[in-house]
């Protein structure tokens, strides 16, 4: 039996438990089967575009893959814009309320 378990197989050693032979293995000493996957999204590659990847947020970067941080997330009852959802929102909402938009 081999380092992967194939009976009369040609692996000699998989020192990181991969299931990828040392001698093929692109990536020795890491269980990842991929080296270059900074952000371990799946995609062989060390060309990351960092940004927001909340599709909500005003600015949302659709090219980004990697998230970060950056996101900027309104808040839909702060109706003042002072960062708080208190009483003098409902009475800026209560004074609009029943106008026609034109």
């Amino acid at each position: 039996v081999d380092a992967l378990g194939v009976c009369g197989g040609p692996c000699e050693e998989d020192l990181d438990g991969d299931g990828i032979c040392d001698d093929i293995d692109p990536c020795v000493g890491s269980p990842a089967t991929c080296c270059s996957d900074f952000n371990t999204n799946g995609l062989c590659d060390n060309e990351e575009v960092v940004g927001c990847t909340y599709a909500a947020a005003p600015n949302y970067n659709p090219d980004a893959t990697m998230d970060d941080g950056s996101c900027l997330l309104t808040c839909t009852g702060d109706l003042n814009g002072d960062g708080i959802i208190q009483l003098t929102d409902l009475l800026d909402f209560l004074t609009s309320y029943g106008n026609s938009c034109n």
